[in-house]
């Protein structure tokens, strides 16, 4: 796994062993930021969900200011911390916090530009974090969700969002949302 584009390109990034995280193929990332790179550069980025961070680092490397990392797993905040380093980044640009996303998304009151979800297939987990995000408010104005899901999976309630667009990549499906009034 590598940063594909921007200031950190080319830039091998760790990931956890086994079967903890789902680790974003190169091949859906390159994919997923050709369809948003009209949103960077940005200010605030939020990786829900982080696994190894590699969806916060592109972003930071295409000129995000700077990427809150939200990971439950301990040894998946280790490989953020680990992977930042590698790019060695300065502390404002990147904070990881090992919490679970509900009581992350129910807390934070600040507003992000871009917000990566990306949870674990078949836990319910996508619809409470689409849910908790729109009714914090923590989509900027002109900011765009973008989530990873399992096709056929969880169906999604976007209800309070506009569908950008979706795209297939054999199992796994991306959805641009921008929030709607």
């Amino acid at each position: 796994m590598r940063v594909i584009a921007g200031k950190f390109r080319g830039i091998k990034l760790d990931s956890l062993k086994g079967q903890a995280t789902r680790p974003t193929t190169d091949l859906v990332k390159e994919s997923m930021f050709n369809i948003v790179q009209e949103h960077f550069p940005c200010e605030r980025v939020l990786d829900l969900f982080a696994g190894s961070g590699a969806l916060g680092f592109e972003s930071l490397s295409r000129g995000a200011e700077s990427c809150i990392f939200i990971e439950m797993n301990r040894q998946a905040v280790q490989i953020i911390r680990k992977n930042a380093g590698y790019l060695k980044l300065e502390k404002q640009e990147y904070e990881v916090i090992q919490r679970d996303f509900e009581v992350y998304i129910k807390n934070e009151n600040g507003k992000f530009d871009v917000i990566f979800l990306d949870p674990p297939y078949g836990k319910g987990y996508l619809n409470k974090a689409v849910y908790g995000i729109r009714a914090n408010g923590l989509l900027a104005t002109d900011g765009i969700l973008i989530i990873e899901s399992e096709v056929g999976g969880e169906e999604i309630d976007f209800d309070g969002f506009e569908i950008l667009k979706e795209k297939k990549y054999g199992r796994i499906l991306v959805t641009v949302l921008r929030g709607s009034d």
